[in-house]
């Protein structure tokens, strides 16, 4: 399982890192600080799921996942905001993510979040 983790916060790059790891030593995790660094992990590797911060500099989160979704309909998107307002959850989902966690998170609240996209089920409460 390749999962790509999106986040300006390089604490919470490793924060996730470690989190995932633990929980599943065969997923494989990477991490990148912008938008544009993404783009450049998606056009080298094929994802199964990507966890995206809305709230970055330079470009957005939006734009990631509406781009990363274009590129490949089946990858599974967690947005991510310590900003979970109702217009930036909606936007989230309008976007393409299909599911949202709140920051900060606990490890559980985490690893249960990817375990359920990966189970083929999103968030039905957002």
């Amino acid at each position: 399982m390749e999962i790509l983790v999106v986040d300006d916060d390089a604490v919470v790059l490793k924060s996730c890192t470690r989190i995932l790891q633990v929980s599943h030593k065969d997923w494989n995790i990477t991490t990148v600080s912008s938008v544009k660094e993404a783009y450049q992990s998606l056009s080298r590797t094929e994802f199964s799921v990507l966890i995206v911060d809305i709230m970055m500099p330079e470009e957005n989160g939006y734009m990631l996942i509406e781009k990363a979704k274009s590129w490949d309909p089946k990858v599974l998107i967690l947005a991510m905001s310590g900003y979970p307002t109702a217009e930036i959850i909606k936007k989230s989902k309008e976007s393409g993510a299909e599911d949202f966690i709140p920051k900060p998170f606990n490890p559980d609240e985490l690893t249960e979040a990817v375990e359920k996209l990966i189970q083929g089920g999103g968030n039905e409460e957002v």
